[in-house]
């Protein structure tokens, strides 16, 4: 990294206590936070144990479980950065939360009641909006989803955006609220254990679920010297990674997080042997910790019998999308106090691996100069940052020459959309003037986009992933795409993902109880499952994120993608946005009230470096120029969303717009309905793009304008109805 990036502040709620001190005291007293589960949503016999957030008193506003504490969390970090609700303007801000199923619990109050209302808190959108409704915010706001890594992963992207200059302070972390929804699909998959968790221990049999609510603050480590800021941590390095295994399972050699951990070390000036104390995944089931070990003995070798570690989850449950930022902010107090906490529920002669150094009895004091994170996650996802004493002398690393400032190309545009299958069938119905479909896509007009054979038990959401992705690949050219794939990433937007699994899953949880689940719908409900999917068929190794819950996500995932190879950090990657038809989600919505139809749809990129594209001989669409993010949820709010963007970045004529006003989202529908226009949630403005550079096609308020040309530039606006808002610049290249 060309500048350090330091944290400032930290917020935690837990099972072990309502703020980040209380759950330091709970970890240096050895006390657990696991005890008998209050707060899910449907009675269980025997009644299960987790480590549950303490009750808070009633909230006159009926806020969320999730908001109530991420608001707990919020207050305190911003108290100790000492920011108010009003001062949060004087510096570019943003914040990026990392959850597993968001609102889920919401859904479930929606099934049982079947009141539109019921529904409201299940986008992520709607969280954090509620989440920063006391405060005037105005900068980036987003969510990010990697299952179990998401709250780490936020911390890498917080890291990357600060490094862009696109942001002085950027709040990051994670959290997922306990329900039955999480509870019925770990238990599905035989992965919770009656029993406390004993990590690493031979007699392993699963985890507990717990709730955490993390956040912590990032700054530069110049810009918070001057203004005097209490640093708590340097972050010296981090890295992402895919396994390409299994969907659920891990790499039983630990291939996908060793390779994450060796990137953090690539990426600092760290090696092994200053690792003070390794804070692991440790969910204590069976093959996760095998495969853990596995990959902390390739890279720490013969030192690992001599590396502190400790399994955090001892005392918290698995908090999910909480649970990296959680333990790291844990792990930050343990390097502050220089103590290396006991790990709980086992003894030394109990552990399976010998050449482990968990330490099994009360806390004992270290020097620790540096320390060693690791969250893993379903889809094979791999998150690990490195942390550094603010008190050690700062050592950079060597310039790496591939951390240079790049152009960003399109090469490969892939889109589907109803009765509108691929490329050339979406360009010949924009051209023919056809009025676009609502609803989803015949499962028959998939044939030669995907295998279907592999995909007979996805979710719609994951083939049209899947086939957008193969549209993108054929027309990028890409001859070999394995060696492809071996460094590249991948950012999927969607607005609301496998609903129609998810909502069918769920219903038979609600209907039939906690041991009617069913594991295959579980596991192909989760918000990450599309990058998963395009992980596991194209073998990708690379990181793998999903924005979740806004219609600006897929607009969010192609700009940050584009950040993220422009300053070296990827060489390439699979981007773009999915979403599902679902009347549910129509409902939610309130499209009909807006005169909207929805409608399924997928538009994938790929995007390369353009030493890469040039170096493969690829053809190139255009040059992904400047992005810029904001957040405005006030009445009437288009005009200043998009003040909010043009304030930040000059946007060329014309500019496409995509705002979630209603009169504005995208394509016309001319034939029974003329007073709706069709909406295909993230992908809207991601479409808009294909069809200007497949096609030359602008999709303008008035439908298909097309003359067979395209200027230089154009810029594309889009927002959504939580106060998101993003645009990005694009320049058209004409090849020979």
């Amino acid at each position: 990294m060309s500048f350090q990036a330091v944290i400032t502040g930290a917020g935690l709620v837990s099972s072990i206590g309502r703020n980040s001190e209380e759950c330091w005291k709970s970890i240096t007293a050895g006390q657990s936070g696991i005890r008998e589960l209050t707060s899910i949503e449907q009675e269980i016999q025997p009644a299960p144990i987790g480590g549950e957030a303490p009750p808070e008193p009633e909230d006159s506003s009926d806020l969320p479980r999730e908001v109530i504490r991420l608001r707990m969390a919020m207050q305190e970090v911003l108290c100790e950065i000492g920011l108010d609700a009003s001062s949060q303007g004087d510096v570019r801000h943003g914040i990026i939360l990392g959850t597993t199923l968001s609102g889920m619990r919401s859904g479930g109050r929606y099934l049982r009641t079947k009141r539109t209302a019921d529904i409201n808190g299940f986008l992520a959108a709607s969280t954090l909006s509620r989440l920063l409704e006391p405060y005037d915010w105005k900068g980036l706001a987003l969510t990010t989803s990697s299952a179990c890594s998401s709250g780490l992963a936020s911390i890498c992207l917080g890291v990357s955006l600060l490094e862009a200059g696109l942001l002085d302070l950027v709040l990051v972390g994670g959290y997922d609220p306990i329900s039955e929804y999480a509870y019925s699909g770990f238990n599905s998959l035989r992965l919770i254990s009656e029993n406390r968790p004993k990590p690493f221990s031979a007699n392993r049999d699963g985890l507990q679920l717990g709730e955490s609510y993390a956040l912590l603050a990032l700054e530069r480590s110049e810009s918070a010297e001057a203004r005097g800021a209490n640093v708590i941590a340097r972050i010296s390095g981090f890295g992402e990674t895919s396994d390409s295994f299994h969907l659920t399972q891990p790499h039983p050699d630990g291939d996908g997080a060793a390779r994450a951990i060796q990137t953090a070390f690539n990426g600092s000036a760290l090696k092994r042997d200053d690792i003070g104390l390794i804070s692991a995944h440790a969910t204590a089931t069976p093959n996760n910790d095998a495969s853990e070990y596995a990959a902390l003995k390739s890279i720490f070798q013969e030192r690992l019998a001599q590396t502190p570690l400790v399994a955090f989850k001892s005392y918290l449950g698995h908090t999910l999308g909480g649970a990296g930022a959680a333990e790291l902010i844990l792990t930050a107090m343990a390097m502050r106090s220089n103590r290396v906490p006991q790990t709980l529920n086992i003894k030394r002669s109990e552990l399976e691996f010998n050449d482990i150094a968990i330490n099994c009895d009360p806390l004992f004091e270290s020097q620790i100069d540096h320390t060693l994170s690791i969250s893993l996650g379903f889809g094979g996802c791999n998150s690990c940052v490195l942390l550094s004493s603010p008190e050690v002398a700062e050592v950079k690393p060597s310039p790496n020459p591939s951390r240079v400032s790049q152009n960003v190309v399109i090469t490969g545009v892939g889109a589907v959309f109803p009765e509108a299958v691929g490329n050339d069938a979406y360009i010949s119905q924009l051209k023919e003037g056809r009025d676009p479909v609502g609803g989803n896509i015949c499962e028959a007009e998939l044939n030669g986009h995907i295998n279907t054979r592999r995909t007979r038990r996805m979710s719609m959401f994951s083939k049209l992933v899947l086939a957008a992705t193969s549209n993108a690949l054929r027309s990028a050219d890409i001859q070999d795409v394995e060696s492809f794939s071996q460094t590249c990433g991948s950012i999927l937007g969607s607005s609301h993902g496998s609903s129609e699994y998810a909502e069918q899953y769920y219903s038979q949880v609600v209907e039939e109880g906690i041991a009617s689940a069913n594991p295959v719908m579980f596991a192909e409900g989760v918000p990450n499952v599309g990058t998963a999917h395009i992980s596991l068929m194209l073998g990708l190794k690379g990181p793998a994120q999903t924005i979740i819950g806004s219609r600006t996500a897929g607009l969010d995932a192609l700009s940050l993608a584009a950040i993220r190879i422009r300053q070296g950090e990827w060489e390439r990657a699979i981007v773009g946005g999915a979403d599902e038809y679902s009347r549910t989600a129509e409902q939610l919505y309130g499209h009909l009230d807006r005169g909207l139809v929805s409608r399924a749809g997928g538009v994938m990129f790929v995007l390369e470096s353009e030493a890469s594209a040039l170096a493969r001989g690829a053809g190139i669409f255009a040059r992904i120029g400047e992005s810029a993010f904001g957040f405005d949820s006030g009445p009437c709010a288009a005009k200043a969303q998009k003040r909010l963007i043009s304030d930040q970045i000059d946007l060329p004529e014309p500019i496409l717009t995509s705002m979630a006003t209603g009169g504005e989202c995208g394509q016309k529908r001319h034939a029974d309905q003329a007073q709706y226009e069709v909406e295909s949630h993230c992908v809207t403005p991601l479409g808009l793009i294909s069809a200007a550079l497949l096609g030359r096609i602008f999709l303008g308020e008035t439908g298909a304008d097309s003359d067979g040309s395209v200027p230089p530039e154009f810029a594309v606006l889009a927002s959504d109805l939580h106060g998101s808002v993003t645009g990005l610049v694009l320049e058209v290249v004409e090849n020979d």
